[in-house]
């Protein structure tokens, strides 16, 4: 585990140390604040149940102190001018999309293999009725090997048909291990995607395109967030540096932008310049993160997560000319 400094030297003249407790406990923060004023520093613990633990470095006369006596007094000193509080985050190491992908994979595996053993099966019970068949037709006289022939070409129907079952078997395994390392279930409704609606309450195209842009964006935010980068600021220096000044404009114009996790644009907007203008910000924003080694393992989550996107949305993303063109900027 390690931790990730997310606040450093908070002056207690500006900061109530109180407050900024309330505030990381709110949030779900699990880690610790340091306190330091003079020569005294104290930690204060927040445990994954909000459970707040503290602990001095200075050593008392014989006397014991409480969790409870020990956190009232770092608070007290807190509230004097010039005390410094430096916060850290404990992270943990995320389990490997690998070992979660294996079960659904193993499932999907054994479907199709048994789809497979039953088409080798069908096969199996054919040849020899049509072994039989070849007999009885050589024996016989030139009046019934008509009719022979016509349960021939019958059973050759169906041997064709379990042939193409098996290829189609194979086919499937192929598919199986060819889609993308991480595969997203995911539902295009609200609690995914926020997605938003026009004011007659219906879904326009207008909307769904705006909500599958907002989606991609938003997946690239989460994951430069948890390695402590500002998404927003990349998304406008990457913006100014490909020029495209008709996609998200100046902070005075509202035309387009993007905002907690939407893209919120005017009544009509052009579909193909829209689309382009989207995707070669990201593009922009990839190459950076391709070309500095420490953010690696970003750049390669946010790749998988482009790819989960492609197949799981792929009707949706055709319907706009979306995926060849995403899948370009995943793949290069």
């Amino acid at each position: 585990m390690k931790n990730q400094q997310i606040y450093k030297d908070l002056n207690t003249s500006f900061v109530s140390l109180s407050d900024l407790l309330k505030c990381l406990r709110k949030q779900m923060f699990v880690g610790t604040v340091h306190f330091k004023s003079g020569n005294y520093e104290a930690d204060i613990i927040v445990e994954k149940d909000h459970q707040l633990k503290a602990r001095e470095n200075i050593k008392r006369n014989g006397k014991l102190l409480t969790n409870k006596e020990i956190l009232r007094h770092v608070l007290m000193r807190a509230k004097k001018p010039n005390g410094i509080v430096n916060v850290y985050r404990q992270s943990e190491k995320p389990e490997p999309i690998l070992k979660r992908l294996l079960p659904r994979l193993h499932k999907k595996f054994d479907s199709v293999r048994e789809e497979y053993s039953l088409a080798n099966t069908q096969i199996s019970s054919y040849l020899p009725k049509i072994q039989k068949q070849q007999e009885i037709s050589a024996q016989n006289t030139n009046r019934r090997i008509n009719k022979a022939s016509l349960r021939e070409k019958a059973a050759a129907a169906k041997v064709s048909t379990a042939v193409l079952n098996q290829q189609s078997a194979k086919k499937r395994i192929r598919q199986e291990f060819s889609v993308p390392k991480k595969r997203l279930h995911r539902k295009f409704d609200n609690s995914q995607t926020q997605i938003t609606k026009s004011k007659n309450g219906t879904l326009t195209e207008r909307d769904i395109l705006l909500n599958l842009m907002s989606e991609l964006l938003g997946m690239v935010d989460k994951n430069l967030a948890k390695a402590n980068l500002n998404f927003s600021w990349m998304l406008e220096k990457t913006r100014a540096e490909v020029g495209r000044e008709n996609f998200y404009p100046n902070p005075d114009s509202t035309f387009f932008k993007y905002e907690n996790g939407k893209i919120v644009a005017g009544e009509k907007i052009n579909t193909q310049l829209f689309v382009e203008n989207v995707l070669t910000v990201l593009q922009g924003i990839l190459k950076k993160l391709r070309s500095n080694s420490k953010f690696k393992e970003v750049y390669l989550t946010v790749n998988q997560e482009i790819l989960a996107l492609i197949y799981d949305r792929k009707t949706l993303y055709d319907k706009f000319a979306i995926t060849s063109k995403l899948k370009k900027i995943a793949i290069n």
